[in-house]
């Protein structure tokens, strides 16, 4: 069982419990508005004593409930959320209790209306949510295909808040599936500042968040406006982003086609040029050798005309020393 240190005096502590009664332990370094978990006692004796016990608990419990337990039961401690078109909020107290409950769009307030708010005030924020499902199931909002709901906590201590987040998110999608549907709810823990920053824009911080993720997934971005947004359903929401996110990976695939494509083509121009720079090198070689051939050609006929002239010198040689030796 919780309770709620209410008051310390001296070496004892005043502890206000879930059902209301007062109890006075030792103090063990606690501090006010500290929750704390108690161990359940049975008290003995007859059915009298139990009433007396019982009545001077409430009595007790009024005096301090006048003071610091009042402040303790009523204190806004942790925000809850829940969107799906419905969107409403709870605050609730250091104990788990809901002690307000209200619309945030116009379909919430339909939701509030056929709860009654004396339904959900002083439940414990497990069984108020749990109502608030049931009701919104009942004006079918959870009817159809790709339906979606948010959940949202808000604490100043943020592993606080992600606890009760985990409980209530596993709570809700446990309920909605054994209803039968198929509905993907997710869960968002904050802080108390984008708590403020939603309810300035007139909306939970689970759908500022799910219009940010819209906003992020668009070609353009800046297009998306929160005022055009807020009021429509996490499933029209939640579709949209699942449409930017498709055309974004059709897109991707195109360039990379593209990209492919021009490499291809880069290549087929690099080998044909590659092709006809090899054919200008040849013909390049084929140049070259024809006219080392020519020139090798012309070099051998140049030495032939010098052999044939040096044969007619060699003649003519002998013809003259012929001649000489005829004379003689």
């Amino acid at each position: 069982m919780k309770a709620v240190v209410v008051e310390i005096k001296n070496k004892y502590t005043a502890l206000l419990l879930e059902d209301g009664r007062i109890e006075k332990v030792k103090s063990e370094n606690y501090t006010i508005g500290e929750v704390i978990e108690m161990k359940e006692k049975k008290t003995e004796g007859n059915t009298k004593l139990r009433r007396m016990i019982t009545l001077a608990s409430s009595a007790a419990a009024f005096i301090v409930l006048c003071g610091l337990g009042v402040w303790a039961y009523v204190a806004p401690y942790s925000y809850v959320s829940m969107d799906v078109n419905p969107s409403i909020k709870f605050m609730v107290n250091r104990l788990g209790y809901v002690i307000s409950a209200e619309a945030v769009n116009e379909d919430g307030e339909d939701i509030i209306e056929g709860l009654d708010f004396s339904s959900l005030s002083n439940l414990p924020i497990e069984e108020a949510l749990e109502l608030a499902i049931e009701e919104v199931e009942k004006q079918g909002y959870l009817v159809g295909d790709e339906a979606g709901m948010i959940i949202t906590t808000a604490n100043k201590n943020e592993g606080e808040a992600q606890e009760l987040l985990l409980k209530l998110q596993v709570m809700a999608q446990e309920q909605v599936r054994e209803e039968g549907y198929e509905v993907e709810v997710e869960g968002l823990a904050v802080g108390l500042a984008r708590v403020e920053e939603a309810e300035a824009l007139g909306i939970t911080p689970g759908k500022l968040n799910l219009i940010e993720k819209l906003s992020e997934s668009s070609e353009n971005p800046e297009e998306i406006d929160i005022e055009e947004w807020k009021n429509s359903s996490v499933k029209d929401i939640m579709k949209a982003i699942k449409e930017n996110k498709k055309d974004n990976k059709d897109r991707d695939d195109e360039d990379k086609d593209d990209g492919d494509e021009d490499d291809e083509d880069k290549d087929d121009e690099d080998k044909d040029d590659g092709d006809e720079d090899d054919k200008d090198e040849d013909d390049d070689i084929g140049k070259n050798e024809s006219k080392t051939e020519k020139k090798n050609n012309g070099n051998k006929n140049n030495d032939e005309d010098e052999d044939d002239e040096d044969d007619e010198d060699e003649d003519e040689d002998d013809e003259d020393e012929d001649e000489e030796d005829d004379e003689d």
